[in-house]
């Protein structure tokens, strides 16, 4: 009589994420969180805001048609020293000075 058969047992090899990788990944998701946009609110005045990690984060059109950011805290405002042609530029700038994804 013939043994039964045993059945193969593959183990598909699992690609272990590096720190560096997950570093990344974390960064990338949470730069996705600062930028989606709706999560930036149109204020009366016509500047946009949002709130991140207990800040205040404004974008101010400016007269010259360029941008600037004002990011406000418990120890006051702080007001960016460039000007940006885009909204999404000094959104990124004031991401920047936040420390997202770091």
């Amino acid at each position: 009589m013939k043994s039964p058969r045993k059945k193969k047992i593959c183990k598909k090899k699992v690609k272990r994420q590096s720190e560096e990788d997950r570093l990344i990944e974390y960064a990338a998701e949470e730069w996705a969180e600062f930028e989606k946009a709706s999560e930036w609110i149109r204020s009366k005045k016509g500047n946009f805001w949002r709130m991140w990690g207990g800040e205040t984060i404004t974008i101010v059109p400016r007269p010259d048609d360029c941008f600037g950011w004002v990011i406000a805290d418990t120890d006051g405002p702080r007001y960016s020293r460039e000007v940006f042609e885009s909204k999404e530029d000094a959104q990124s700038a004031a991401g920047y000075e936040l420390g997202v994804g770091q």
